[in-house]
């Protein structure tokens, strides 16, 4: 999806996939709790890295106060000339900001299992999909 989109043969994108890679091979290696996390986490460091670069390909400048996910996804809204909706802006800060940054932010709080992380990377895919078709 990142290769061939408008990010395609940017020399920061190699770093980005490389985090999807690194949640298959954590598939192999850690108790389930953790394995968990570790997906979170570099799934979740893999679209922030990924909207960043967006923005920067598409030009848009990225105030200081923004440079996070929820930040991103907002310059992505219809409010700062992207054409994300207001309500995809809010759905994705619920449905993948908020869940990551308990699992980050809160000790001891990780995801029930394969389930959750599987509906966090499909909110997380379904993001990646609407940002760059617009």
């Amino acid at each position: 999806l990142l290769s061939s989109g408008p990010m395609r043969g940017h020399v920061d994108l190699p770093p980005i996939l490389e985090e999807s890679e690194d949640v298959e091979r954590v598939n192999k290696l850690m108790p389930l709790k953790r394995r968990c996390l570790i997906q979170v986490l570099h799934t979740t460091r893999g679209l922030d890295s990924a909207l960043a670069l967006l923005l920067q390909v598409r030009r848009i400048a990225v105030p200081s106060n923004y440079r996070s996910l929820g930040g991103y996804l907002k310059l992505l809204g219809a409010g700062h000339g992207g054409r994300l909706t207001i309500r995809e802006v809010k759905l994705y800060q619920r449905t993948i900001v908020k869940r990551r940054n308990v699992y980050m932010h809160k000790a001891g709080s990780a995801p029930a299992g394969v389930g959750e992380v599987n509906t966090l990377l499909n909110d997380m895919q379904a993001c990646l999909v609407r940002v760059l078709a617009t």
